[in-house]
């Protein structure tokens, strides 16, 4: 038992002084840990893409009002059967109705006297989002046009946040980094060939692609009126589809050969 003691303690002595010569031997390592840029060259690429508009989504609701919540609600419940209906018969590919919105409060007389111990009625309002998605340009602009003149026709209280948009957007989003980063070795190398060198490599790179609005304005609000609503229903509603525009910027930084820094030339 006092054999293995003896040699235990050196064991444990040793390795504690190759631990603490380790640590001495990589410390300056991490102090002088600095980044170089030595030999780079950084530019910036921009790119954009433009894209054919594939999806269509708008806004269409019913507001009713009774002398009761029950008549109020039924009322509404109705209007929005019927303009669900009017929508689906147009059997339009790829059409979705989603409920976004649905309020009800009592209705008070604004007359400047005391206020009344029942509400004089009720309004009841329910909104839902039209949406197509995966269409062509031209079909975006037909459906749009028929499913906008059909919510009208059916009734509809207030029809709008009209926009167009891209369903699948992450192809050109990588398109555009692509090309950006395409751009920015562009200038590197038209760089890099006037100074004397040559780009062989990458050292760092950053960027995002970015979502631009389409270059067309569009109707974002298109209010159905008591006056203008017979009108409007008898005439179709002319809509275009347009491009979406997708950017990106990147920052790209080479690696060069066959040039020597003034920094290091004064070393």
């Amino acid at each position: 038992m006092l054999l293995s003691r003896r040699f235990a303690m050196p064991v444990c002595f040793y390795l504690g002084l190759g631990l603490m010569a380790l640590t001495v031997a990589l410390s300056p390592l991490a102090a002088n840990a600095e980044v170089s840029y030595e030999n780079t060259l950084n530019t910036n690429g921009h790119a954009e893409v433009e894209a054919p508009n594939d999806s269509i989504r708008f806004s269409a609701g019913m507001e009713n009002e009774a002398k009761t919540l029950s008549e109020a609600r039924q009322a509404n419940a109705l209007a929005m059967t019927n303009l669900r209906q009017a929508m689906n018969a147009l059997m339009v590919k790829g059409l979705k109705l989603k409920t976004t919105g649905f309020n009800s409060y009592p209705l008070w007389p604004n007359d400047g006297k005391a206020r009344p111990k029942k509400p004089v009625g009720y309004h009841v309002s329910n909104t839902f989002s039209v949406t197509v998605e995966g269409a062509t340009t031209e079909q975006l602009a037909d459906y749009g046009s028929k499913l906008v003149d059909s919510a009208i026709t059916a009734g509809a209280s207030n029809v709008g946040s009209l926009s167009f948009y891209l369903n699948d957007i992450r192809t050109h989003q990588l398109k555009a980094l692509e090309k950006a980063v395409q751009n920015a070795k562009e200038q590197a190398d038209i760089m890099a060939k006037a100074a004397g060198s040559m780009l062989v490599g990458v050292y760092q790179i950053e960027g995002t692609p970015q979502m631009n609005y389409a270059k067309q304005a569009y109707p974002m609000a298109m209010m159905r009126s008591a006056m203008g609503g017979a009108d409007m229903a008898e005439a179709s509603t002319p809509i275009e589809a347009g491009d979406q525009t997708i950017s990106a910027d990147v920052s790209v930084r080479f690696k060069l050969m066959g040039f020597v820094s003034p920094v290091a030339v004064t070393k």
